[in-house]
């Protein structure tokens, strides 16, 4: 099965933690607008700035569903993108 992309990553983790757009973006500190594109594919941000991202949406899950299904592993994102 093939990796799953940033916004996929992204669009998953934010349904699973039950957050709006609106509600990432003030957890996250990034435009709403911003958070629109990246779901869509229109940008991409740095990767440290992925990882802070789909690291803060997992916390959020953790948070509000300890144990439950928002325990995504998403290494290897990480791991991809420290190798450029």
């Amino acid at each position: 099965m093939p990796e799953k992309t940033f916004p996929e990553k992204l669009k998953e983790l934010r349904a699973k933690a039950g957050m709006s757009q609106q509600e990432v973006a003030v957890r996250t500190l990034v435009p709403k607008r911003t958070l629109e594109k990246w779901e869509t594919g229109e940008r991409t941000p740095p990767p440290y700035v992925q990882r802070f991202i789909l690291n803060e949406l997992t916390n959020i899950c953790t948070e509000k569903k300890e144990g439950g299904k928002c325990q995504e592993k998403h290494s290897t994102l990480s791991a991809k993108s420290s190798e450029g």
